[in-house]
């Protein structure tokens, strides 16, 4: 494909362009609702061999070139990786950044569609499991077998590969900004896809099984498992280029402010982006009402939402200071036994229809329209990888529409930027990704190209030491910019 937007494109603005496709997305559900059976419905997810295999033979030279949001019909393929998910139109609101005075290090600000102080309203966000659990489909493959065994335990009890990626639409002519994130390359053992954070940088700790696979990812890139940021900042929603905007506020500056604009190179955009989750999906265990809401104890310390299903146990009735027994009935303990009894019952129930691992993708079609999904968070520099008190927390992500689903025919395309384009503008930054860090506090060592990941990143933002963009009142040199809301 060529590397250009059609002339159509660059008289549409980022409004029309979201729209388009949004739609697309939304007639295709509706055509395979209506042209599918309920058996072909269910989703197939590739065993983990066949994914192997589809990763080897794969080219993935039109994912770093294609400048189109959709596929054409005519050339559209079954997607191994991430098949299945769901997606949605959502905003990204980027805080405004506090004063350069409050700390000498302070970092310029990023350009383009991370300008602070912003709202990016036509974005589109999908969310997906990069394969099924490995060992519920190893028997059928011997490659995924042989593998599954030599990967140790967190391969064999992965849950979930949870992975997301967002497309922010711009105008006039210039492609959309396309960021993907992912977190643990093994899976996570948990079955709730908003458990951990995800980022822009995968570590590079492979299994030494693994590595004849992903091998092949080395011939596209020295670093093929952290994604460039530049092209995202380059140009904001409107088209508009970020050289063309410091041009403008160096017209309007003078004295220091110019001087300071000058010595920020445009684009200016993060090493690393990471999306930590604030929305906690609620599953029929942990909400009996079954949707997202907050329920809070009474005061005997029984959910309001469970007390007439039959699944809390019975309260005790206040007589006075304690429990009586009414003569020729049973008291509380009796009553609690009964419902242990029909408890253990619906136990074995639930334990026969046990939810499969991508339950997630039909829970998170109930999410109400202006539920906040993730914080976005924003690593500057690679010095600043080890150091929690540069990380920052710049905005966050909010659905404003429906949920629905998202499979492997729908043509949603998402253009992954390699990291060498980021450092052909920063080329400091080469020599920089070789300095040391951990993300377990010492116990694993290695350098910050091969380690900086979303478990490192989790553990600083679980520390509150970052700058926190939203609480411009708190100096950043005061070190106390953590509490999130």
């Amino acid at each position: 494909m060529a590397d250009e937007p059609t002339k159509e494109a660059i008289h549409k603005v980022a409004k029309q362009l979201k729209e388009e496709v949004w739609e697309a997305i939304l007639e295709h559900n509706r055509n395979q609702n209506e042209t599918t059976t309920n058996e072909e419905k269910k989703r197939d997810w590739p065993d983990h061999g066949d994914v192997l295999s589809d990763i080897t033979n794969s080219d993935y030279t039109e994912v770093l070139h294609c400048p189109h949001d959709r596929r054409s019909a005519d050339i559209r393929q079954e997607k191994k990786l991430c098949p299945h998910g769901v997606v949605c139109c959502v905003r990204i609101e980027l805080f405004p950044q506090p004063s350069q005075s409050s700390s000498s290090s302070a970092t310029p600000a990023y350009t383009g569609l991370l300008r602070p102080n912003n709202t990016l309203e036509h974005c589109i966000i999908r969310m997906s499991s990069g394969m099924s659990p490995p060992a519920e489909k190893a028997g059928s493959s011997l490659l995924g077998r042989s593998i599954l065994l030599a990967t140790g335990d967190k391969l064999r009890n992965a849950k979930l590969f949870p992975t997301a990626a967002i497309k922010v639409y711009r105008g006039n002519g210039v492609r959309s900004g396309n960021i993907l994130l992912g977190g643990c390359k093994v899976g996570q053992k948990e079955e709730d896809y908003f458990a951990h954070c995800m980022c822009t940088n995968v570590s590079e700790r492979i299994a030494r099984p693994l590595k004849p696979f992903v091998s092949k990812f080395w011939t596209y890139s020295d670093y093929p498992l952290s994604l460039g940021l530049s092209d995202f900042c380059s140009h904001d929603e409107h088209g508009v280029s970020a050289t063309a905007t410091a041009s403008a506020a160096n017209n309007s500056s003078s004295g220091s402010d110019r001087e300071n604009e000058r010595s920020s190179s445009c684009p200016n955009f993060p090493y690393v982006l990471v999306l930590s989750p604030v929305h906690k999906m609620s599953t029929p265990h942990e909400n009996c009402g079954g949707g997202n809401d907050i329920v809070s104890p009474d005061d005997n310390g029984i959910d309001s939402s469970c007390k007439n299903d039959g699944l809390a146990p019975p309260a005790r009735k206040k007589t006075g200071g304690g429990t009586s027994k009414k003569k020729g009935g049973g008291d509380n303990n009796s009553a609690k036994k009964s419902w242990m009894r029909s408890r253990l019952g619906r136990k074995k129930e639930e334990t026969k229809f046990k939810k499969s691992f991508d339950s997630f993708i039909d829970d998170l079609q109930s999410t109400p329209v202006g539920t906040p999904l993730f914080d976005l968070f924003a690593c500057p520099e690679p010095s600043s990888v080890p150091d929690p008190t540069k990380l920052q927390r710049i905005g966050r992500v909010i659905t404003t529409s429906e949920i629905v689903t998202s499979d492997p025919y729908d043509g949603l395309f998402f253009r992954h930027q390699r990291k060498e384009e980021d450092f052909e503008l920063r080329p400091e930054w080469r020599g920089a990704v070789e300095m040391e860090c951990s993300p377990d506090g010492g116990s694993t060592k290695g350098t910050v190209a091969k380690l900086a990941g979303w478990e490192l990143f989790e553990g600083h933002i679980a520390k509150e030491k970052y700058i926190n963009f939203e609480k411009q009142e708190v100096s950043v040199s005061d070190g106390v910019n953590g509490s999130q809301s």
